[in-house]
């Protein structure tokens, strides 16, 4: 560390003190690479301004002596290429406090110094940004006061006096006609321990924007049932249910199709029955000087009834045949470009289950009462696969396209769409008068 350039102190009151003398701030600065934050924002008749007060009486006092006591809010510009790193460098300039020792931060969200400021709700249509100055000490205080939580379920456990376990399990999850079974106490015990897990990794993004493979999975789930014939309560009590358990996603590169490494395991738990079913997805995707592999695969593994309380051990690199998974489909590709510069490609498709395996499943999770004849098979099958951020469309006689969920905010790269949406069809029994040619 720099001579003059203060020490670490988690007290908030000592944040007051972090301030250095603009002499030997620039000292330090004069070390610094020249980059982006010390260019002006370009010049508008309406500039954009990012408009700070302090969080706490410590930040306020800070921001004071940065106004030569003159006022208690900074000001610093910003422009659409701006990260929020870019912004804070600014402020930074004025504070004479290093970025190090606070964050900036509003409406409950402390901002990533990553992020695209153009991109971000606080800055879009706004021309004066509103924030605070919050001190890395007081960012667990203003969260507990201020942070917004995220929440998966869109409706409200129910309240019943009820004894009877498949009565209290049908007001808790607002389930579907459930039928009458043994395993009731079970179901009851491992979803509310699913629950559990999901909400302690939705607190991790307390105040921050939610990862996008979440958002997208919720998003593609209610896209599927909002196409059946489910009522808009009945639609988010299936959605209630699908429960992401794993996420991992590594990009490689930037690309409008992920370039990368991807798994995710997400259980869906019936809302008629004590059984569930796991769906898991893995997705790689690497090119390189003469070669571009590329491999999706996604597997079905099914309780029915579950039989134990506590969650399994996820598996580690799960194989169709092995502990009860079973291949929904996958996808693969193989280009090189051999000596003589001609591409050598090999594809590796290949489709799972049966028609008669699909009807059991669709058996499984929505019964054989009312709930089970508004939601058809093809919207079981794109309700599986939007379960682990795989939205999905099937062409059907009344138009559209096989093709990936065009507001997917993360798109995959799927090698054969129509391939796919014929053999969805296929195992469906609705094929179209164009699958026969």
């Amino acid at each position: 560390m720099a001579a003059g350039v203060p020490s670490y102190s988690s007290g908030q009151a000592a944040f007051g003190t972090l301030r250095i003398s603009e002499q030997v701030f620039w000292a330090h600065r004069a070390d610094d690479t020249p980059s982006a934050w010390d260019k002006p924002a370009q010049h508008q008749s309406n500039p954009r301004k990012v408009r700070v007060t302090g969080y706490n009486q410590h930040a306020t006092t800070a921001l004071r002596a940065s106004n030569n006591n003159r006022g208690d809010v900074l000001e610093v510009p910003w422009n659409e290429s701006d990260n929020v790193m870019r912004v804070m460098k600014r402020l930074e300039d004025k504070l004479c406090i290093p970025v190090m020792y606070w964050r900036l931060a509003g409406d409950g969200v402390v901002l990533d110094p990553s992020t695209l400021a153009s991109t971000h709700r606080l800055f879009v249509s706004n021309t004066t940004v509103d924030l605070v100055l919050l001190p890395t000490s007081a960012i667990d205080e203003y969260l507990a006061q201020y942070g917004k939580r995220h929440e998966w379920r869109a409706l409200a456990p129910g309240v019943t006096d009820s004894s009877d376990l498949r009565e209290r399990a049908a007001a808790f999850f607002n389930l579907l006609s459930p039928v009458a079974s043994d395993a009731w106490p079970v179901y009851i015990q491992q979803r509310t321990h699913a629950e559990a897990m999901l909400r302690k990794r939705l607190d991790q993004y307390a105040g921050e924007p939610l990862d996008p493979l979440l958002v997208q999975i919720r998003a593609g789930v209610e896209a599927v049932l909002a196409s059946t014939k489910l009522a808009p309560s009945e639609q988010a009590a299936v959605a209630d249910g699908v429960i992401p358990l794993h996420l991992e996603l590594i990009e490689a590169g930037e690309s409008t199709e992920v370039m990368g490494d991807a798994e995710v395991l997400t259980r869906i738990y019936s809302p008629t029955s004590p059984a569930a079913i796991d769906v898991h997805f893995a997705y790689r995707r690497a090119a390189g000087a003469h070669t571009t592999d590329y491999a999706l695969r996604v597997m079905y593994r099914v309780y029915t009834p579950l039989a134990r309380p506590a969650m399994e051990r996820r598996d580690f690199s799960p194989r169709a045949g092995q502990n009860g998974w079973q291949a929904l489909f996958a996808l693969g590709i193989c280009d090189t470009i051999d000596e003589r510069g001609y591409d050598d490609t090999e594809c590796d498709n290949a489709w799972g289950p049966s028609p008669a395996e699909v009807q059991r499943l669709h058996r499984m999770l929505f019964g054989e009462g009312a709930p089970a004849s508004k939601v058809g098979t093809v919207e079981m099958v794109r309700l599986l696969m939007a379960a682990v951020g795989l939205p999905f469309h099937v062409k059907s006689e009344g138009g559209g396209g096989d093709e990936q969920d065009d507001k997917s905010h993360i798109r995959w790269a799927i090698n054969d769409c129509e391939w796919l949406g014929w053999s969805v069809r296929a195992a469906c029994g609705v094929p179209l008068r164009a699958d026969a040619e």
